[in-house]
């Protein structure tokens, strides 16, 4: 038995290297460009899927991959000498630069495996962000319960230190709010999140740098150094206004706008602008619809507080477009900018800053 396997193995590789020694330019031809067809045939049905054109599916998803991976070699096989004339639009340059066009082979096939391997793990991200490129709002997206938000920061007086006529007044506001944002049938959710965190005396500074007289004086200098030793000691309240649409609701007026996450970011954005009336009608201040960093920042502050006050007093309010990405993760920061250091396992979280629901006693240090 085993002499006949290394006999077929031996007649398969002669076939093969006959078969294609005798294989016409123009039939090499054909095969490369079938072959590219039928990768390009799976690579659009998973497309579909990331960009929600398409219900995701897994079971689709792992055969679609473990197609083009299988794929992957077999387009390259067939760009022999004698095909570069003929029937076809290959460029110049996969013959004239041979290496270049070796590593961009070689490339692609160990993206297409990465593709499987990771097609095969399982299901889509839970949650996606899509950056409005007209607002730079971050835009949430939840493929699986098909809704679409933004969020927003609200700036309003204490509503507890109010008379009660005008906290009745401003119910009454915040009604007319809700009873607008529910006539256009599109809002699946609106949710209102107040948090008390750390201050990091990032807004004393900042008044004291636009209003302040800093001469150099005693008084300048005894009231900067009470306001860099008082604000981080503070508190601060931070409220925003989650606003989602149901895109199975939305699904014409998506389609309407163009299809796919763009049109569903349009017709969202009509919703945004609405609300933001509605809010400035009910005399709450607007502070802006939250950017990715923003987000990451909320995040990340959600499991360590002692975070937030140390990136608002070390890092410029711009850079965190740049360090968003990194602050929604659970990796540990750079002590160069005196962040907590961060690190995690399968079932717990430590933090200098505060423990994990999952950490025990002993890792809050």
């Amino acid at each position: 038995m085993k002499k006949l396997a290394i006999a077929v193995l031996g007649l398969a590789g002669v076939v093969s290297f006959s078969a294609q020694a005798q294989l016409k330019p123009e039939d090499a031809i054909k095969n490369r460009q079938a072959a590219m067809k039928l990768v390009g045939y799976n690579f659009g049905s998973i497309g579909a899927m990331v960009n929600d054109k398409k219900p995701y599916n897994k079971d689709e998803a792992i055969r679609n991959a473990s197609r083009i991976d299988a794929l992957s070699t077999q387009p390259f096989e067939f760009f022999m000498a004698g095909t570069e004339k003929g029937d076809t639009k290959a460029r110049a340059a996969i013959w004239s630069d041979g290496a270049k066009f070796k590593a961009a082979s070689e490339k692609f096939q160990a993206e297409a495996a990465k593709l499987a391997q990771v097609a095969r793990a399982g299901d889509m991200a839970a949650l996606r962000e899509w950056v409005d490129p007209e607002t730079g709002a971050a835009m949430i997206h939840d493929p699986h319960a098909q809704t679409l938000t933004a969020v927003c920061g609200v700036q309003h007086p204490a509503f507890v230190l109010l008379d009660p006529a005008e906290q009745q007044r401003r119910v009454t506001g915040w009604g007319r709010v809700l009873a607008a944002a529910c006539r256009s049938g599109r809002i699946a959710r609106i949710q209102v999140m107040e948090r008390t965190l750390p201050d990091s005396g990032s807004g004393l500074t900042e008044w004291w740098r636009q209003h302040g007289t800093d001469d150099g004086s005693w008084a300048a200098t005894t009231y900067r150094e009470l306001i860099e030793r008082a604000g981080p000691a503070g508190e601060r309240h931070a409220t925003t206004v989650s606003l989602s649409i149901d895109m199975r609701a939305a699904a014409r007026q998506i389609r309407s706008a163009g299809g796919g996450m763009k049109g569903a970011a349009a017709v969202l954005r009509q919703e945004m602008q609405s609300f933001q009336t509605a809010l400035r009608s009910a005399e709450l201040q607007m502070t802006g619809w939250l950017t990715p960093g923003d987000v990451a920042l909320i995040l990340r502050t959600a499991y360590d507080p002692a975070a937030g006050p140390a990136l608002e007093r070390h890092g410029a309010l711009d850079e965190r477009a740049h360090i968003g990405c990194s602050l929604a993760g659970c990796g540990g920061v750079c002590r160069t900018r005196r962040i907590t250091c961060m690190t995690t396992s399968s079932n717990r979280l430590r933090s200098e800053g505060a423990p994990g629901p999952n950490a025990r006693p002993e890792d809050a240090r």
